[in-house]
């Protein structure tokens, strides 16, 4: 994926995050299909919108919208991407 395809996809999702009627996760997996998870806590990366805030929480960035503005969130988001794939949680399953 080109940085520009990157940077709209980040874009698109955040608009998906923002409107959402109900909770989202995703997480990136890696070439092998292997979820990312964070280094001090084992937990998964995720992009997220729950009820009353969306983010990004990554080794690299813990960002959501309660502290965080919208183009932090949206480069974060552009960064997670380049690390690998998206994919629906629950499609880890």
């Amino acid at each position: 994926m080109t940085q520009f395809e990157m940077n709209k996809k980040a874009a698109e999702l955040l608009e998906e995050l923002k409107t959402a009627k109900h909770d989202i996760s995703y997480t990136i997996i890696d070439e092998f299909g292997s979820p990312l998870k964070m280094n001090d806590t084992g937990n998964l990366y995720d992009i997220y919108a729950y009820e009353d805030f969306y983010g990004v929480y990554t080794n690299e960035y813990r960002v959501d919208s309660r502290k965080n503005n919208d183009n932090e969130i949206e480069k974060a988001i552009a960064k997670a991407l380049e690390m690998g794939s998206l994919i629906k949680r629950e499609e880890l399953l």
